[in-house]
């Protein structure tokens, strides 16, 4: 103890971010849509006095756009995000992980956190991310984590 490992955010870093937080934190959402299409199919049937396949068609056409309008939009966004935020493009942060916190270092920056501060830890396939917000976290490479450091961060979730 303590464990001591570095990351840097890179364009593909920030797209896997996108994907495995800011698309899941928001089912929400997609929740509300799901709902907005029901309400709209079952409205144009009545309306309309339409076939109900066809009703069932269009439900199905406005949600796989709702998808993937979201899909595009999750990905331009971590783009647009990752291109205009110059700090994090050029910033390697060091981590020293202790029992009760974790301090953070980088050219801009000291920190030095307790795990309850964190608004959640998750985990990926390939990285653990360190949430301080619903959509800012911090970016560990399981594959740059010394022995130890894995099970010890699972043990933080």
């Amino acid at each position: 103890m303590p464990y001591e490992t570095e990351s840097q955010w890179n364009q593909e870093e920030v797209r896997k971010l996108s994907r495995e937080g800011l698309w899941k934190m928001s089912q929400g959402y997609w929740l509300i849509m799901a709902a907005m299409v029901t309400i709209i199919s079952i409205s144009w049937y009545f309306l309309y006095h339409d076939k109900l396949v066809t009703v069932i068609k269009m439900a199905a056409a406005l949600s796989i756009m709702c998808v993937v309008l979201a899909a595009v939009a999750t990905e331009v966004k971590a783009i647009i995000g990752y291109r205009t935020n110059r700090t994090v493009q050029c910033d390697i942060v060091k981590y020293r992980f202790y029992d009760d916190h974790v301090e953070l270092e980088s050219n801009s920056s000291r920190s030095v956190l307790t795990y309850d501060r964190f608004y959640r830890i998750t985990e990926s396939k390939e990285n653990f991310y360190l949430w301080i917000s619903k959509n800012q976290a911090f970016l560990i490479v399981k594959r740059d984590c010394p022995e130890g450091l894995i099970e010890f961060l699972r043990g933080k979730m």
